[in-house]
């Protein structure tokens, strides 16, 4: 049976090919890329449940967008999974803990709810992610709630950083290391970015150097 939803799931997601190739996705698997010349890479992928959880055989689109320089130490080359984005949303939040019955993939109207979620709700979502500026403009709107599953802190500095939008680093650095533990490895980060836009001699007794086994934050 798991070998049936397998194929039943490439079938679903290779009918969309032609539409997503004009809109300048490319297709590996059931997994869908599209690299922006700003360097951002838009992904939609086709997911099938595993076979031992409470959502067997149910499917769903998952929707990404990658910001290289929010982790610039990360390797992007090459094709892209969604588990790989800084920025996700899944239709399975939507729908809550529960797949509906109609998102089973073996279920007649699979293929279209498929496709309806994958225009109408994931490519809409992606296509608010244009470029970097659209990333700080929900961060600054909404802050962690501006996207589904949330964005590290860190990542948000290293992409002011990278901006040299020396303002933003330096507030969102006091704002951490005064508001949240911050462990050793992680205070040379906030550094690294204070240096990156030409704060390096900002006074620091405002990130107190703290225990470095202490667990990383978000």
């Amino acid at each position: 049976m798991m070998a049936d939803n397998t194929a039943h799931a490439n079938e679903i997601a290779a009918l969309a090919v032609d539409e997503m190739k004009a809109l300048g996705f490319r297709k590996r698997g059931r997994t869908y890329n599209r690299r922006l010349d700003n360097g951002l890479i838009h992904v939609a992928q086709l997911t099938l449940q595993p076979s031992w959880g409470i959502n067997s055989g149910a499917a769903s689109y998952m929707f990404g967008v990658v910001v290289p320089r929010m982790e610039p130490d990360r390797d992007f080359d090459g094709f892209i999974s969604e588990s790989r984005a800084q920025l996700r949303l899944t239709q399975g939040l939507l729908a809550g803990t529960t797949f509906p019955a109609d998102y089973e993939i073996s279920s007649p109207r699979a293929a279209q709810l498929l496709k309806r979620e994958l225009f109408e709700i994931g490519l809409p979502w992606l296509d608010r992610v244009p470029d970097e500026a659209s990333v700080l403009a929900a961060w600054e709107k909404d802050g962690q709630g501006a996207f589904e599953f949330g964005v590290s802190v860190f990542q948000i500095v290293n992409l002011y950083a990278a901006r040299r939008d020396a303002e933003h680093t330096v507030d969102l650095v006091r704002q951490i290391a005064t508001t949240q533990p911050v462990p050793g490895p992680w205070r040379d980060r906030l550094l690294v970015a204070l240096r990156g836009v030409g704060r390096g001699d900002e006074p620091i007794e405002w990130l107190p150097d703290l225990d470095s086994n202490q667990e990383p934050i978000d």
